[in-house]
């Protein structure tokens, strides 16, 4: 009989499996979790995080180029309730940006099933943000639901020739996540709407890559609010899509600042 701890490795590895099979059959992995990938990543760190998406609730590890950080991560979460309520209260006040500060845990932990417990912001935690509700401190949790993006960054690697991105989301609710190669490079995280929608729904919530041909790889030229971006899917089909918000951009920790 199975202990705890080995269902729960099975489950992860299944929920994995399955995903980079939807993933393949689409044609493109770009930035797709890859199973044991994160194993290496053991030491425990504070891992602030980005908080996006309406219809589900995601988290966009912030990243740098070295030590534990050097990881680009998008989860899908589900929010207990007072998260859920404190997160629903800075949509509904049109708040810029809300940050994730979890306690510190090792990134080779994250999988289906495992709760982050942490703290709110409105704003950049680290930048002057105000923890939620009302600049007093609450711990909520966060509970992982799968894995979307996993990319390790190296500041070395060769720069590509086209912008990567990793498509992902829900019903009418799409968004476009920049995968980073070499330094100097950028965040950004988008809410798209695109055509033609022909990405079965479980592909999409897993997510697909995409690139971005012609395009230059400078965060100027990364695609702007309201303008028509034609992508490439790895399969070889198109798409157009346009930027209906940035929920996050930042040049702070990829950029030219790293050199």
């Amino acid at each position: 009989m199975l202990d705890a701890s080995t269902k729960y490795s099975l489950f992860a590895l299944l929920w994995l499996s399955a995903g980079l099979a939807a993933t393949s059959a689409y044609g493109d992995s770009t930035g797709a979790p890859l199973a044991g990938e994160l194993s290496r990543s053991t030491a425990k760190a504070g891992h602030g995080m980005v908080v996006f998406g309406q219809q589900a609730v995601y988290l966009y590890h912030l990243p740098m180029w070295q030590g534990v950080h050097a990881w680009q991560i998008v989860l899908e979460v589900e929010l207990d309730a007072t998260g859920a309520a404190l997160y629903a209260g800075e949509r509904g006040a049109a708040s810029r940006l809300t940050t994730f500060e979890p306690q510190a845990f090792a990134l080779a932990t994250l999988a289906p099933g495992i709760s982050l417990r942490g703290t709110l912001y409105r704003g950049h935690f680290e930048q002057g943000g105000t923890p939620l509700p009302r600049g007093h401190s609450t711990t909520v949790s966060a509970t992982v639901r799968r894995l979307i993006v996993v990319n390790p960054l190296n500041p070395t690697s060769n720069t590509q020739a086209a912008p990567l991105y990793r498509v992902f989301g829900q019903g009418q609710e799409w968004y476009a996540a920049h995968i980073a190669a070499g330094a100097p490079a950028f965040d950004q995280v988008a809410a798209i709407t695109a055509a033609p929608q022909s990405i079965p729904s479980e592909q999409l919530r897993a997510g697909i890559g995409i690139s971005l041909p012609g395009v230059d790889t400078s965060a100027e030229a990364r695609p702007q609010l309201g303008g028509h971006t034609r992508a490439v899917l790895g399969n070889g089909k198109e798409m157009i899509f346009t930027v209906e918000k940035e929920s996050y951009f930042s040049e702070d920790d990829l950029g030219s600042n790293y050199f």
